[in-house]
């Protein structure tokens, strides 16, 4: 019974904890249920909430969308079920879609928010704006596993602010056209009260303007009134006359102006009173002081506003110096024509000498012992050379031209330029010349005319005579002188004067052309031997000092050579040799007398009277393998071909052609670069023997017969 009854106790007991637990357990599963109602119901908001508000996407890391709401699917118009599960980029196609700038790319990479505009176009053609916000989207524990991106649909905005954007520009142009009507009417009415200013005041400065016209006028003018009094001139007028206002205006023109002028043909004031509506001619007036201008003087009447004549108005136009140009130009032509003769007939001289030259120096080469013949002989071809150097000074005047140069003696040639320029004037010339003086590479023609030009200058500049003083010396630059010349050896010149001297604001134009202070000078001297000295690449200057004189200073490259035979040694040397020479010239008595040369110097000779003959000949020794070892071309041959056009024939057929040029006209250039044009040496008319031998040594023995022409 006691275990029956605790048995029962324990059931009980049992039952009770039992019961207990089933009410705890019905507790709990009434709160469990209370939660997932609960829970429904925060799914059922949330899911409301997410489909009520504003368009989402959420993107899932591997850029599937997971989830769209329904405002998602309404602005699009698109199914969830077309949405969900797809590749962003597929169904967005933004212009971010797979770049580095893709917003879930950004929010992976730790950003916190992205915001960028995207215009999405449809099938349709329409097009929706919108505003993008993407930010992470978080695991359960707090991991960004995608991103939620939140839709604005801007669309109305972009038209509101497109229209707003019209309305303000078109209130802009409204504005700007009431402004410019406004700014239209405003200077208008300021135009018409300026207007009445000007109105006021346009007499005024009409005056003013005409009054600076008047004296400004290049050239002289002068207003008469019809009872002939001078009313007005000019500032020209004024200087033109070297006179002042005070001394004309209101006096009678022709006591105050111009009395020779009203004797010298009729009145142009009286003219116009007869009918003349313009008077015009050539006049010379006498200003203040003495000085003659010659001017153009115009006489036009002067009307009122009602066209009534109320005086008249000359005009002086200053031509002087228009007329001076106008003798200067005739001088030129003159110079000109005069040039040409005296090329004409120094090349025609030149032939000529070339006679005399060579005949005289085939005369002394037979002479053998020093007898009287001998010796006049020798003086009769002095003076032959003599007559040379003032052939090729009277070409270098006819054109000028290149200069052929060549090592020659500088103490020499200003020793005979000076006697030749001081011969018979009152000037004496002191040379102060070293022995050891420098050869220079230079025209002997053209230097000594320069050097003769400058002992003219000197001469005219001490009429009662005085002394010239001709210096040279050697001079090495180094380029810090302030030369306008390269580093080098150079010969200086100096010729000093005892004349008045140049004034100062002469100096820098005494070497331009036409520039003369002198009445009957051409102003053609100085310019020309500027020019010489500059076309041997030298240069030239002038110092002067009022009262003290003028001195020029030459400076000239020294030659290469350094120091050569005098010319008396240079002439003892004379050059035989052996082979045969082609010479062209169209005179049969130059012919001859090269011939005699040639042979007399060992050569054998063929002769040709014109290029087509000497090409034939040429071509014809080289067949019969005769050769000419040396060919000697005249350059102008009248009436047939000439050494320049026959040279390029010559290359043609023996491009080792050995050609030596000459020609009467020593300033052709070719002469001065015969190199260029085929020749190997050149020869100047007139030469003699020792020339020819020296020459042809040159082309086939010496330094010329390696070098080849230059084509």
């Amino acid at each position: 019974m006691f275990y029956r009854n605790k048995v029962k106790k324990q059931l009980k007991e049992q039952l009770l904890t039992l019961r207990r637990r089933v009410a705890k357990l019905e507790r709990l599963g009434a709160q469990r249920r209370k939660v997932d109602e609960e829970i429904e119901q925060a799914r059922y908001d949330l899911n409301q909430i997410f489909n009520a508000a504003v368009p989402l996407c959420v993107i899932a890391g591997d850029h599937t969308i997971l989830r769209v709401n329904d405002t998602f699917c309404s602005l699009f118009g698109m199914d969830k079920e077309q949405v969900v599960g797809q590749n962003c980029c597929k169904v967005w196609q933004g212009p971010l879609c797979n770049t580095a700038d893709c917003p879930l790319e950004q929010i992976l990479r730790g950003a916190k928010l992205s915001v960028y505009e995207v215009d999405k176009k449809f099938d349709s053609g329409q097009t929706i704006s919108c505003l993008i916000t993407a930010v992470p989207y978080l695991g359960l524990k707090g991991e960004v596993i995608g991103i939620v991106e939140n839709f604005t649909d801007i669309t109305e905005h972009r038209r509101a602010e497109k229209e707003l954007q019209d309305y303000r520009t078109r209130l802009e142009e409204i504005i700007a056209e009431r402004t410019a009507q406004l700014t239209a009417a405003n200077k208008q009415l300021e135009q018409e009260i300026a207007e009445r200013r000007r109105a006021e005041e346009a007499a005024k400065r009409a005056y003013a303007e005409l009054n600076q016209i008047f004296n400004a006028a290049a050239d002289g003018m002068c207003l008469i009134s019809k009872d002939l009094k001078i009313i007005r001139v000019n500032e020209t007028f004024c200087t033109l006359f070297g006179l002042k206002r005070e001394d004309v205006e209101g006096k009678s023109c022709h006591e105050a102006l111009h009395p020779n002028l009203c004797k010298a043909f009729a009145c142009p004031v009286s003219l116009m009173y007869s009918g003349e509506e313009r008077f015009e001619r050539d006049v010379e007036i006498e200003r203040t002081g003495g000085k003659k201008l010659s001017c153009i003087l115009t006489a036009t009447p002067f009307r009122g506003p009602d066209g009534d004549v109320v005086g008249f108005m000359e005009n002086f136009k200053d031509i002087t110096e228009h007329k001076k140009a106008e003798t200067e130009l005739q001088r030129a032509q003159k110079l000109e024509s005069i040039g040409v003769l005296a090329g004409g007939i120094a090349h025609d001289f030149n032939n000529l000498l070339t006679a005399i030259i060579g005949n005289i120096s085939l005369l002394n080469l037979h002479l053998k012992a020093e007898t009287t013949l001998s010796k006049i002989l020798k003086e009769t071809e002095k003076a032959a050379y003599q007559a040379k150097r003032l052939t090729s000074q009277l070409l270098t005047f006819s054109k000028g031209g290149l200069p052929v140069k060549k090592a020659a003696s500088i103490a020499e040639l200003l020793t005979n330029t000076a006697a030749f320029a001081l011969s018979g004037s009152k000037t004496r010339c002191e040379l102060l010349l070293p022995d050891d003086l420098w050869w220079a590479e230079i025209d002997e023609g053209q230097m000594s005319q320069a050097i003769n030009n400058l002992l003219i200058n000197s001469i005219q500049a001490m009429p009662e005579g005085g002394v010239i003083t001709i210096r040279a010396e050697n001079e090495l630059l180094e380029g810090s002188e302030g030369l306008p010349l390269k580093q080098g050896a150079y010969v200086k010149i100096s010729i000093k004067d005892q004349g008045s001297g140049i004034p100062e604001k002469y100096l820098s134009q005494v070497f331009d052309p036409y520039f003369t202070t002198k009445e009957q000078g051409s102003g053609l001297g100085l310019s020309i031997t500027y020019a010489i000295i500059k076309g041997h690449g030298g240069h030239i200057t002038v110092e002067s000092q009022p009262g003290a004189g003028a001195t020029f200073h030459i400076y000239l490259p020294a030659s290469e050579q350094g120091i050569v035979l005098s010319r008396q040694e240079a002439q003892e040397a004379l050059h035989t040799g052996r082979g045969r020479i082609l010479f062209m010239d169209d005179q049969a008595s130059l012919r001859s007398l090269v011939s005699d040369m040639l042979h007399d110097l060992g050569y054998e000779v063929e002769l040709a009277k014109e290029g087509d003959e000497a090409i034939e000949l040429y071509e014809r020794a080289k067949e019969s393998h005769r050769p000419f070892d040396a060919v000697i071309l005249d350059l102008t041959i009248p009436g047939g071909m000439g050494g320049e056009e026959a040279i390029k024939r010559l290359h043609q057929l023996d491009p080792g052609v050995k050609a030596i040029v000459s020609s009467g006209y020593s300033q052709d250039p070719v002469m001065a670069e015969y190199r260029q044009h085929g020749f190997c040496e050149v020869v100047a008319k007139p030469y003699g023997i020792r020339e020819l031998s020296e020459v042809l040594h040159k082309v086939i023995d010496g330094d010329s017969a390696g070098r080849g022409a230059e084509t």
